[in-house]
């Protein structure tokens, strides 16, 4: 065998094709009220959320951390609040959807401010 595993190469294109999948989920589930559809682009948003986030605060702490010399700017403190508010605002939607979405329940958007706010 020569080349790369078949492994790989799904991984990377999947890694490449994942934003605009993401966007082209968001759009469709603008115009489609389903709720199968909603789950899928809250999974979507969820893993971009985690993965994407999670490294990303890891990045800056470790700048922050690292660079003694000087001290953060306010660009990057910013970037860190951010990414922290982005990663809880996908779990709690993860958990939402599993709650409710994926149960049929459809709820307005006063009751998923509310249940978001009791979440937090």
């Amino acid at each position: 065998l020569l080349g790369p595993p078949c492994f790989v190469i799904l991984f990377t294109g999947l890694c490449l094709l994942f934003p605009l999948l993401t966007i082209l989920l968001k759009m469709i589930n603008m115009f489609m009220k389903n709720r199968r559809i909603k789950a899928l682009t809250v999974h979507f948003a969820s893993l971009e959320g985690i993965c994407e986030s999670r490294w990303h605060i890891a990045h800056q702490l470790f700048m922050v951390f690292t660079l003694a010399d000087r001290h953060p700017s306010n660009t990057q403190l910013a970037s860190l609040v951010a990414s922290v508010i982005m990663v809880s605002k996908t779990r709690v939607a993860k958990v939402i959807s599993q709650r409710y979405t994926q149960k049929g329940v459809i709820l307005s958007l006063e009751e998923e401010i509310g249940k978001t706010i009791l979440l937090l």
